[in-house]
């Protein structure tokens, strides 16, 4: 499913597959439709290759769940860092303001448990749970209150997954920790497994909203842009499994 998303989702394969029904089209002798689809699939490899709309892209994902200062979260039953990025270097003032270790959702989850935002702070998904485990263990949290879900592969396994290795609650009130832009997925498919997930995504601000030539096509957005279609094209995915809320 996971292949299939990302093949899908990249603006190439997306503007390929409209250009060739517009040569399709040609060749039935509709020239008016063949050249507005090919028009438009140079238009939409274009527009992906630029940072200003590979930026909406992001903003439209990450701008429904704005982050916060974790000191202005409430106090929730449990912290769940999903994915968790990549492991911020080894300093001990993780909660410090300033600190860059914030802007990875693994440093955000430190920081929430380090205001005593929860007694329990679970980290799930993917092989590189064993890491993250040693990562947090070397920042002083004990294993009593460490939980390390390994295994799943795809988010919606990441909170059956989780469902099942959390003390059983009816509704249990969770600090959901990732990316702003995976947010809304996250959270939806923690909803559908009956949680009451809080969205508290990193205090992340993308590097594409420092590039200088806002319309100057860049093959690296091609990739950030495709990471945003992977995130839209899979909510509407999981919502018609039934695998997220709608």
């Amino acid at each position: 499913m996971i292949d299939v998303l990302g093949g899908i989702s990249h603006p190439l394969s997306e503007a390929g597959a409209i250009g060739a029904i517009g040569i399709a089209a040609l060749a039935f002798k509709r020239r008016r439709s063949g050249l507005a689809l090919i028009a438009a699939a140079v238009a939409w490899a274009y527009l992906c290759a630029t940072p200003a709309f590979a930026l909406i892209l992001y903003r439209g994902l990450a701008d429904q769940y704005p982050p916060k200062p974790p000191t202005d979260y409430p106090r929730a039953d449990a912290i769940v860092l999903v994915g968790g990025g990549p492991i911020p270097r080894p300093l001990q003032r993780w909660n410090a303001k300033d600190d860059p270790a914030l802007s990875t959702p693994l440093g955000f989850a430190v920081a929430l448990y380090r205001h005593g935002k929860a007694p329990v702070l679970a980290s799930v998904g993917g092989s590189a749970t064993a890491n993250f485990g040693r990562a947090l263990r070397h920042q002083g949290l004990a294993t009593p209150h460490l939980l390390l879900v390994p295994g799943s592969q795809t988010t919606h396994e990441d909170s059956t997954f989780a469902r099942r290795a959390l003390p059983p609650r009816a509704a249990p009130v969770i600090l959901l920790v990732g990316t702003g832009m995976h947010m809304p997925r996250t959270l939806a498919s923690f909803q559908k497994q009956g949680y009451r997930p809080i969205p508290a995504p990193a205090l992340q601000e993308p590097w594409i909203a420092r590039m200088p030539h806002a319309w100057l096509p860049h093959r690296g957005m091609w990739f950030f842009s495709r990471a945003s279609l992977h995130e839209y094209i899979g909510l509407l995915y999981y919502r018609l499994r039934g695998w997220a809320t709608m």
